[in-house]
Order: structure tokens, then C-alpha cells, then sequence
């Protein structure tokens, strides 16, 4: 499995970028639209793993054709489930930093306060940012398993189709050529 440096860097870059220029309240003001658009991608994501394999008549399909395509279904199905935990563990910091922070009011002029919401608005939008990235990666890996099961679609159809025409050539041809019996002998 190749680390990919996307999945990494840009939560690290927006979560910098959200410490110092996002407050918590922004996030809160946005939080209804956001929510939304991660149910939306939850959604897709749960369609997709609904799918499952996306091929029933294996026996048309070479042995590591169908080994090929089913490690990598797994592999899409593992990225669905992480990508499915992080997204609705932001939509549960979206919905619970806000309440945390009010209760905390009280210490508000306190530098753990201070450096809390800090720290709660570089998670939200690291997060946020996590979840961007890898939907735009689960895409493209389903548009590859697509273009993967494409090819091994038609090598399928090409195969049946050769069994076919060899089906229909006579019985004695292609067998070893004998030579006749009194081949090489002078005729007259």
C-alpha cells in the first residue's frame, strides 16, 4: 500500500490555516451547510459500499483477473470505512465543539480556553480537509476499478468470442498434417 502525501499535507496545511484565522463561532455559523454536504458524501460513500463486487458471472474471467479485482474492491471497501469514521467523527465536532467551548466560558480569559479553540477550529478543518482530499482520491480509485473492469470485460467477450468461431471450424482441420503414403515417389 503506496502512502499517498495529499491525505497528509493538506489537513496539516489548512489546520495551520484554521488556527489562526478560523474562530470556533465561524464554524458554528457554517455548521448546518457543513453537516449537509458530509451527510451527502457519507451517503455516496454507503451507496458505493452497497455495490459490492461489481462482477456475478466470474466464470467468464481469468483466475488473477478476478484476484485482481477483488483485492482491490477490498482495498476501495477499507477506504470507505475510514473515510465513513472521520467524516461523521467531524460531523460529531461540529455539532459538540461549540457546546464545549460555552461551557467552558466561565475560565474564557483562561490560556487553555484560548489555545482550546485554537486547537478545536485546526481539527475541524483538518478534518474537513481530510475528508475533501479523500473523497476526490475514493473517486478516482472507482473511476480506475471502472476502467480496470472495462478491460477485463472485453478480454471476456473477446474469449467467448474466439471459443466461438473455433467452435464452428471443421472437425479435422488443424490436426497434424500427415504426408500420403506414397508421397516423394515418382508418380509415372
Amino acid at each position: 500500500m503506496r502512502l499517498k502525501i495529499a491525505p497528509v499535507l493538506v489537513p496539516v496545511i489548512v489546520a495551520a490555516f484554521a488556527a489562526a484565522t478560523v474562530r470556533v463561532s465561524n464554524w458554528d455559523g457554517i455548521k448546518t451547510g457543513l453537516i449537509t454536504a458530509l451527510s451527502v458524501a457519507a451517503a455516496a460513500a454507503l451507496v458505493r459500499l452497497s455495490r459490492g463486487l461489481p462482477f456475478t458471472t466470474a466464470s467468464h474471467f481469468e483466475t488473477e483477473e478476478i484476484e485482481k479485482i477483488t483485492r482491490a474492491v477490498i482495498q476501495l471497501a477499507r477506504s470507505l470505512r475510514s473515510f465513513l469514521a472521520v467524516t461523521v467523527l467531524t460531523m460529531g465536532l461540529l455539532l459538540l465543539t461549540t457546546p464545549a467551548l460555552e461551557h467552558a466560558r466561565p475560565w474564557a480569559a483562561s490560556p487553555a480556553v484560548l489555545w482550546g479553540g485554537r486547537l478545536f477550529s485546526a481539527l475541524i478543518g483538518a478534518l474537513l480537509a481530510y475528508v475533501v482530499v479523500r473523497l476526490f482520491q475514493i473517486v478516482s480509485s472507482d473511476l480506475s476499478l471502472l476502467s480496470e473492469q472495462s478491460r477485463f470485460m472485453v478480454r471476456a467477450v473477446q474469449r467467448e468470442d474466439a471459443k466461438k468461431r473455433l467452435s464452428e471450424l471443421p472437425s479435422d482441420m488443424g490436426k497434424a498434417f500427415t504426408t500420403p503414403d506414397n508421397y516423394g515417389h515418382r508418380i509415372q
